[in-house]
């Protein structure tokens, strides 16, 4: 219903953060209509970006009235699962694990959920709960939560709970040109940290023999389009007992480099439309009052002819203007956070010399938002396994296909097997 009435707020904007904070503030004076019925835990209505239905935000902060207008705050009426416990439950993996376990979180609540679930996510994963939790924890945030084991990005949509593989679609329509239309906009070029090379090296710590590979340097893919070369050294000495061969060398220097994936920038671009309201920038990114939460835009590195997809991570919605005040974009699957250059300019080792190998696998494989495929034979047996950064076959960059004939790494989604 329309409930106590229409507020005629002085401002009003809704923040959501791709599988993370989704919360409304307003100001609204003391005199206004209805002013004086808001109070703690009341629902507050509005419409939070361009495509979604009204959403209910609960009350649970209102300021203290100065110069005759007060605050308040509300979140997402999907906070209340923080207040709903679910008990321990387990289920196996296969591809309806995902659904299941969304379902197992309602069946087993403690308290009535009058929460609704549902999702598109198949990836093959089991859960396992061992000890009573809220809904909205084992949601995700936490060791072993449903974005732990299957990924996706989440939608709430009132009472319902939507679990996307993607959420967002792809704008080709919005382009973010390095240089031109994002020149002077508050913006993150992380082209310093990038890397277009590696010189691994080994020493025996005994007799002091070095080993290095013939060509000395191994180059990324796309070293060629940057003006100069970045390249860093790579210590294996912790890695090798025994001096390692020139192709074991050149294996974990193209690891680096294909797994970091740092021959292209990173990208972190916040666009406040407020600030460029009467500037020629709104112009130029006046598209991107068209995108949505977790969509993709084209953002170009003219200069080094670099193009690739970043995501809207973050949107402030103007309740009131029907538009958006701030639109955050970043990487889909940013790197590790390495230092290339210190105070003095010089290059550094980009990797710690002890424990490089079991650092850097534990953090990528415990950092992995992929998908793992089962293809199968015509009888329902499996004929192999592909683990990609989408479910979508269109859309695959990274993947590693495993069969009976071995194993295999590609980083243009399956045209080429780089390391096997």
């Amino acid at each position: 219903t329309n409930g106590v009435g229409r507020l005629d707020c002085m401002t009003c904007e809704v923040t959501e953060e791709r599988n993370g904070q989704y919360e409304l503030e307003l100001t609204i004076a003391e005199t206004a209509l209805h002013a004086d019925q808001i109070e703690m835990d009341s629902i507050i209505v509005a419409k939070p970006n361009n495509s979604s239905n009204n959403q209910p935000f609960r009350v649970y902060k209102i300021t203290k009235p100065i110069d005759g207008r007060f605050s308040v705050y509300a979140q997402h009426i999907s906070y209340q699962l923080s207040y709903i416990p679910t008990m321990p439950f387990s289920v196996v993996a296969d591809s309806t694990a995902c659904a299941s376990t969304l379902a197992g979180l309602k069946n087993n609540a403690a308290m009535t959920c009058p929460f609704t679930f549902w999702t598109n996510v198949t990836t093959v994963a089991s859960y396992n709960q061992a000890t009573p939790a809220s809904i909205r924890s084992r949601l995700g945030g936490v060791e072993g939560s449903v974005l732990d084991q299957f990924g996706g990005e989440y939608e709430w949509d009132g009472y319902t709970v939507k679990l996307h593989n993607h959420r967002g679609k792809t704008a080709p329509t919005v382009s973010l040109v390095y240089g031109k239309n994002i020149t002077d906009i508050n913006q993150e070029e992380n082209i310093e940290s990038t890397v277009t090379g590696v010189c691994p090296y080994w020493v025996a710590s005994d007799t002091g023999e070095l080993a290095v590979l013939p060509e000395k340097v191994v180059q990324s893919s796309h070293a060629a389009e940057y003006p100069f070369g970045r390249t860093v050294v790579m210590d294996l000495s912790s890695e090798y007992e025994t001096k390692p061969t020139a192709a074991q060398m050149r294996v974990d220097a193209n690891a680096y480099l294909n797994a970091t994936g740092r021959g292209i920038p990173a990208v972190s671009i916040k666009v406040s439309f407020i600030d460029l309201a009467d500037t020629e920038e709104y112009a130029e990114v006046a598209a991107l009052q068209n995108v949505d939460l977790c969509d993709y835009v084209t953002v170009i590195f003219d200069r080094l002819g670099i193009q690739t997809n970043a995501k809207v991570v973050k949107t402030k919605y103007n309740v009131l203007l029907e538009k958006y005040n701030e639109v955050e974009i970043g990487s889909i699957g940013k790197s590790l956070a390495t230092t290339i250059s210190d105070t003095n300019g010089a290059i550094e080792t980009v990797l710690e010399k002890a424990n490089f190998a079991v650092k850097s696998a534990t953090a990528w494989l415990t950092g992995s938002n992929g998908y793992v495929i089962a293809v199968k034979n015509s009888d329902g047996t499996w004929k192999e396994l592909i683990f990609a950064d989408s479910n979508d076959p269109s859309m695959w960059h990274n993947l590693l296909r495993v069969n009976e004939n071995g194993m295999g790494f590609s980083h243009n989604g399956g045209q080429t097997y780089s390391q096997a």
